[in-house]
């Protein structure tokens, strides 16, 4: 019975993800990063993964109903941590990253009024597209609040992620195919815990560039193809609007 039930859970799962599409979607820290900041800021539960790129569990996730099983504890968004270190790797869809920064402001401003140490250690693509977004603006107000402790910005070819589908890829890696930012939110308390430092900086950014695939042709040419793909997209819609 435990495994039909675990097949089952699995089939449903699998389902879920292949539904979404695009492994770009799902990409995550890699184990370099993910130990970074875990010895560097305390970070533990990641809060946007899935059973297929969670580096433990418990972590949240964006489907309760078929990632429980793996070790979900359900949406970020109904997550309401009174203390703890936490990493946040959101995809990189503007109204998303917009909500996440309205809940962590929330959730910082409270556990500051409590003194209590809380941390966000926040990793989000910084492409043309989101740096035009108001979800970077609220990015840069939560940095420029008395919550923001740090901003690194990470250049495109230094780093990658894990991929999406590595469970069933050939190259677990993939080459990011934007610049990145890492934010480093935290309370009073939680800074002087872990306070950013030029030492952990550069393991956090060593750890993202041990994730660049090792076949870096292969790399090269998804890149230029993402590219590709934007130009066209851009070119279709210009089109259909003349």
């Amino acid at each position: 019975a435990g495994e039909a039930q675990f097949r089952h859970d699995l089939l449903l799962l699998l389902l879920r993800y292949k539904g979404l599409g695009g492994s770009g979607f799902q990409a995550a820290l890699g184990g370099g990063a993910h130990e970074a900041l875990r010895s560097g800021f305390g970070c533990q539960l990641e809060c946007f993964a899935s059973p297929l790129n969670a580096r433990s569990a418990p972590f949240c996730s964006g489907f309760a109903d078929v990632d429980a099983p793996f070790g979900s504890i359900g949406s970020f968004f109904d997550f309401h941590p009174m203390t703890g270190s936490f990493q946040a790797n959101p995809p990189f869809v503007p109204p998303l990253v917009t909500a996440m920064v309205a809940h962590m402001r929330s959730l910082l401003d409270a556990a500051d009024r409590r003194r209590a140490p809380l941390l966000f250690a926040t990793v989000v693509g910084a492409s043309a597209a989101m740096r035009r977004s108001a979800a970077w603006q609220a990015l840069l107000n939560l940095a420029s609040s008395a919550h923001g402790r740090a901003h690194w910005d990470i250049p495109l070819h230094r780093h990658g992620y894990t991929d999406g589908h590595a469970h069933i890829s050939t190259e677990a890696a993939r080459m990011s195919s934007c610049p990145s930012a890492v934010f480093i939110f935290a309370t009073t308390a939680a800074h002087a815990a872990f306070p950013p430092t030029s030492d952990k900086e550069a393991a956090v950014r060593a750890g993202m560039q041990l994730a660049v695939p090792r076949n870096l042709h292969k790399a090269s040419k998804a890149n230029r193809r993402v590219h590709l793909q934007k130009k066209k997209r851009k070119r279709k819609r210009l089109l259909s609007a003349t």
